[in-house]
Order: structure tokens, then C-alpha cells, then sequence
């Protein structure tokens, strides 16, 4: 967990960003000073060693302070990391702290005349240095978690490494300590350090395959020039004193032991210092954009670097291996040209190699096929949410229709309102006033009258406000279903809705004919199938002329159903305005400026109330003029 406190500010960044240059200018001035020590022989004469004596403990301890230094400010500074991050620079620490002592008792040895026994005190020093800098380098952050293939394209990289150093430096230190005759602790002394080189390797390997976030990358490459520098001069050591020419080249290797130490702590600096500056700026971005920028120009970088990470990662394992297996043929084929016990070790560290091989191809196999199955569910999850999106989708533009399918009834609702339902009050209103007005010298006969039309504009306005209820009724309760389906005879229905049109029936000398089967029994409710069977009726005597008959057949189709029918012979209705009929609303655009009064809602409670009782209705019509329409109702039959 990162913590940033009020003490990190721009002035402290900065003063950080002088001390890294400053611990940047010593390690310059001491390796020169170092690098011009060997070259003038300074002091050989007295005191042989005394540049490598002083500059060895001394690089040592400074990139050892660096390192606790760096442990310090992120434990205690004015940002604080990560417990891990503490701890890496702390193991560093201690690691070149060891080695440190280790070089001062050396030094020691040396001055006051002791004979130094291989191992020595000072070998302890300079041994733990690898255990605690590979665990320093094993625990620093990094932006992915462990993965068991990663660990063995690490391994398998270190291991061909090992191979190669083998083949052209460890073995020769190896086999000319056996012919000189040293005891076998010396043996391992001088032949372990070139092994421990390959711990750190690695673990720089590790840091690699790990992907180590980009913050901290200018910083590991100083760590791994460090690491790579004591590579270089424990192995140039090894050899060059095996074979006896170490004082005549130390000038080659020396300077990379001081350089490799200062670089590693001084890595330290540079790393805290770039984490602080990228926590200051973020800190200081007060506007959203600011903040933006920096993620996007990070996201940027990481996808440009991504095919160049995958090739330094492909060459860490297969550069190293393939230069191992040529080597590995060319000792086996020219045993003459090299050890034959050398050559069966380089055989048996690469057929380690080939087996750990073989078990990363079945890890990565099985990680792809673990892939391939999560690619599959995330197929098929994807288009369960496309399906699922569509699914809305079309639910949102059945809304969205059905919002202007209402907006639209509206303002049909309004025209009918204002047209239809105001002409019989104003018919009312009239006759009222009229009685108001010319009462008491009216005569009685024709006051009847004016009562008489009073009141049936308010028969037909109140029929026309029942049609509106019962229509917002049925759209409010959209699942209707009859409380109550029972056997009905279709022949008591119809007389019953022929006694209620009766009066208007004799008032305009229309004929009625009855076709419907005495024994004709339909399932329906009563009062519904009544109120159908009316608004039908009244629809024939109101569109049909007077004197034009009006006829109710019914018949029994596949012994399943009963269609009984309301026909009349008016002006019949065009075809193509049939498939609307039904509707909310609607009325024939002919009736629309016409002296008949309608609300558009009789046949659509009608279709309605025959759906709940599980039937259906329609219209047959030619259209012409005189033919007429004949409305039709279908219902189960009573079995």
C-alpha cells in the first residue's frame, strides 16, 4: 500500500532528483579513481593490493547505504511503500553490507600479515551478498503474479546460461584447480561464485518475465548492469586466477566488482526518486484531464513495448538455448577439442534443460487449452448479451412504439371528445335554454318534445361516455378474463338485445330477421355477450338506411364453434379500412364529418370482451354501396 503525506511536494522531489545525481557523480568519481589507481600502479611497490583493499569495501558500503537509504525513505519519507518494496531494499542492503565486511576483513587480513585460508571469514561476506540480493530482486513489485511457466522459461534461461559460462569459463577454473591439486574446500570456494552469479541472473530473468511496471524500469537497468558487472569480474576473477594471470589483467576486472556494487544500490536512488516524481505529479494535477493524460500516455507506452517485451522474453529462452545445444554438439562430436567429463556434464545440464522443456510445453499446452475454454464461455457469454441486448432492444422499441401508439390515441381521444361527445350537449344545452328562455309561452306539446330531445342527447351522450369508461376499464386490466364462462343460448341473447333496439326498430319501419337455431348453446357471460351482440346491433340500425332490415343468423361450424352474425344493408365498409376497424378510436373517415355520432370504442370493446370469453370477431364486406356489412362473433359451443 502506498501512503503519500503532505511532506512530498515539489521541493522535495526536486532535492531528490540532486541527491541521485549526486550519488551518480561519486560512483563516476570513484570508478575512475579506481580505474586510474591500477593504471599508475599507485603504491604497488609497498602495498599491492592497496587500491583494490580500499575501493572494494568502500563500494561495497556505499551501494550498501544507498540500498538502506532507499529502504528508509519507504518506510519512513514522505511517500511510503509497500512492505515488499521495504523489504527488497532492505535484503539488498544487507546483502551488500555483508559483502562489505567481508572485503574489510580481507583488508584487515592482508595488512597485519595473516595467512587467509580458503574459505575464510571474508568468503561468508562475500557469499551472502547472492542469497540476500536474489531475494531482494525475488520480492520488488512487479505488475504480474507468479506463474509456474514463467518460473521455468526463467529457469530454463538461467540453466542454458550455466551451460554456456560452463563450456567456456567454469569448467577450465574447474578442472585446472583439480590438476593443481587444492583441497576441496577450496575447490568449491572458487568455483562457487560463477554459480552464484547464474542466482542473480535468475532473478533479473524473473524481473523481466514478470514485467516489472515501466516506472521502474531505468532504475532495473542500473540493477542489471550492476548484477551483469559482478558477472563479469566474479567469473574474470575465477578464470584469470586459475590459469595464473590475474595480476596482469585485474585492471579488467577489479573496476566491475566497485561499478556492479555502487550501481546496484545507486539503482535504489534513482527508483524512489522516479516513484515520488510520478506521486507528485499526479498529486499536483488538479483537473480531470491532467489526470487522464498521464494513464493514457502509460497505456500508450505499454502497448508499443508489448511485441518488443515478447521478443526479449522468446530470446531469453531460445538465444541461450540454442547457443547450448550447438555447444553441446560441437563438445560431444570434438571430445579432442574439450574434457570428456566436461562434455558428459554440458550433456546432462542440457538434457535437465530438454526436460524442463518438455514440461513447459505441457503447462503451456494446458494453459491454452484453459484459454481456448475460456475464450469459448466468453463467446458464448458475449452473445448471450447480445441476444440479451437484443432481446431489450426490441422490448424498448415495442415501448417506445407502443408511447406513440398512445400519444396518437390521445389525440384521437381529443378530437372525439371535442367533436362526438360535445354535439349532444350541445343539443341539451340548446333545448334547456329554449325551455328557459320560451317556457311559460310554450305549449305543453312542444315543451315535451324539447325534454324528449333533451333527453336523448343525454341518452347518446352517456351511452358515448359508458363506451369511453368501458374501454379505459379494459385497457387498464390488459389480461381481462370473464369471472364467470357458462352455457348461454344464443337465441335468448339475441331476442334480449332485439327487445332493447325494439322502439327504433318500429320508429323506422325496419324489418328484422331472426335465423339462430332454438338449441344453439354457446359458452360465454351473459351480460358481455349481451353488450356485444348490442353494440353490433346498434352499429347496423345507425349505418344502415331506415327501412333497411336488419338480420341475426347464427350457425355451427366443425361442431366446435357457433358464428352468430349481425348483418345490415348500408354503404358496407371498404376493405382496405377493415384490418383498423377494431381499434381504439377509429371510425371511417366518411363518418368522420357525417350526422352520425360515434366514439371509435364500440367495436373495440366488443373484440375485447369477445377475446376474455376465448372467441373471436370480425367483419366480412364488399365495400359497395348498398351490400352492406355483416359483423360476425365466434364462440366454443357447449358440449
Amino acid at each position: 500500500m502506498t501512503i503519500a503525506s503532505d511532506r512530498l511536494t515539489n521541493v522535495y522531489t526536486k532535492g531528490l532528483q540532486r541527491g541521485k545525481y549526486v550519488a551518480l557523480a561519486i560512483l563516476i568519481c570513484m570508478t575512475l579513481a579506481s580505474i586510474l589507481g591500477f593504471f599508475f600502479h599507485v603504491a604497488e611497490d609497498r602495498y599491492p593490493d592497496l587500491v583494490s583493499n580500499i575501493m572494494y569495501p568502500l563500494a561495497s558500503g556505499l551501494g550498501s547505504t544507498w540500498g538502506f537509504l532507499t529502504a528508509y525513505r519507504a518506510y519512513r519519507g514522505p511517500l511510503r511503500l509497500g512492505k515488499a518494496y521495504v523489504l527488497a531494499w532492505l535484503l539488498i542492503g544487507m546483502g551488500l553490507m555483508s559483502n562489505c565486511l567481508g572485503g574489510l576483513y580481507y583488508t584487515y587480513a592482508e595488512w597485519t600479515g595473516q595467512s587467509l585460508l580458503s574459505p575464510s571469514w571474508s568468503d561468508i561476506g562475500f557469499t551472502c551478498v547472492y542469497p540476500l540480493t536474489f531475494l531482494g530482486l525475488l520480492i520488488m513489485p512487479s505488475t504480474s503474479h507468479f506463474r509456474l511457466r514463467l518460473a521455468l522459461d526463467a529457469v530454463i534461461a538461467t540453466l542454458s546460461i550455466l551451460g554456456v559460462s560452463w563450456f567456456f569459463f567454469i569448467s577450465k577454473v574447474f578442472f585446472i584447480q583439480i590438476k593443481s591439486g587444492v583441497s576441496t574446500s577450496e575447490l568449491v570456494t572458487a568455483v562457487s561464485y560463477p554459480f552464484w552469479d547464474m542466482l542473480l541472473i535468475f532473478a533479473i530473468i524473473l524481473l523481466v518475465y514478470r514485467r516489472t511496471t515501466s516506472l521502474f524500469l531505468p532504475s532495473l537497468v542500473l540493477l542489471g548492469v550492476g548484477v551483469i558487472s559482478n558477472i563479469w569480474a566474479d567469473t574474470g576473477y575465477a578464470y584469470t586466477l586459475a590459469i595464473g594471470t590475474y595480476d596482469a589483467v585485474k585492471f579488467f576486472i577489479d573496476p566491475f566488482w566497485y561499478l556492479g556494487f555502487m550501481l546496484i544500490g545507486l539503482s535504489g536512488i534513482y527508483q524512489y526518486a522516479a516513484i515520488c516524481r510520478h506521486a507528485c505529479d499526479n498529486k499536483d494535477s488538479s483537473s480531470a484531464q491532467a489526470r487522464i493524460e498521464p494513464l493514457l500516455r502509460f497505456l500508450r507506452t505499454q502497448e508499443a513495448n508489448q511485441e518488443l517485451w515478447q521478443l526479449v522474453q522468446n530470446l531469453l529462452v531460445y538465444l541461450p538455448l540454442g547457443i547450448l545445444l550447438v555447444l553441446t554438439f560441437y563438445s560431444g562430436v570434438q571430445e579432442y577439442a574439450f574434457n570428456e567429463n566436461s562434455s558428459l556434464v554440458l550433456i546432462g545440464l542440457t538434457s535437465v534443460v530438454g526436460l524442463l522443456v518438455t514440461l513447459r510445453s505441457l503447462i503451456a499446452m494446458s494453459e491454452n487449452r484453459k484459454l481456448v475454454q475460456a475464450l469459448s464461455q466468453a463467446k458464448i457469454e458475449q452473445e448471450a448479451v447480445a441476444s440479451e441486448q437484443a432481446r431489450l432492444f426490441a422490448e424498448l422499441r415495442q415501448t417506445h412504439e407502443r408511447l406513440q401508439e398512445l400519444d396518437k390515441l390521445k389525440d384521437q381521444f381529443m378530437i372525439t371528445a371535442s367533436h362526438e361527445l360535445r354535439t349532444p350537449l350541445t343539443s341539451i344545452q340548446g333545448y334547456l335554454e329554449l325551455l328557459m328562455t320560451y317556457g311559460e309561452t310554450t305549449p305543453k306539446q312542444q315543451q315535451r318534445d324539447f325534454i324528449l330531445k333533451a333527453l336523448r342527447g343525454s341518452e347518446e351522450l352517456a351511452f358515448l361516455l359508458n363506451n369511453v369508461m368501458d374501454a379505459s376499464r379494459l385497457e387498464i386490466d390488459a389480461g381481462i378474463r370473464p369471472i364467470h364462462l357458462e352455457p348461454v343460448e344464443v337465441l335468448e341473447a339475441v331476442k334480449n338485445v332485439i327487445t332493447l333496439i325494439e322502439p327504433q326498430i318500429l320508429h323506422e319501419q325496419r324489418k328484422l330477421e331472426i335465423c339462430v337455431p332454438t338449441s344453439l348453446i354457446v359458452q360465454a357471460e351473459p351480460t358481455r355477450l349481451r353488450q356485444v351482440l348490442l353494440n353490433l346491433a346498434t352499429n347496423a340500425v345507425k349505418y344502415s338506411p331506415p327501412g333497411s332490415p336488419i338480420i341475426f343468423s347464427a350457425r355451427v361450424e366443425n361442431n366446435l364453434f357457433a358464428t352468430v352474425s349481425v348483418t345490415d344493408l348500408g354503404s358496407g365498409i371498404p376493405l382496405e379500412e377493415q384490418g383498423r376497424l377494431f381499434q381504439r378510436f377509429v371510425r371511417l373517415e366518411r363518418d368522420v364529418n357525417s350526422v352520425i355520432r360515434g366514439s371509435g370504442l364500440g367495436l373495440y370493446i366488443s373484440r375485447r370482451l369477445v377475446e376474455a370469453m376465448g372467441g373471436m370477431v370480425w367483419v366480412e364486406s364488399s365495400g359497395v354501396q348498398g351490400e352492406g356489412s355483416s359483423f360476425k362473433v365466434q364462440l366454443h359451443l357447449v358440449r
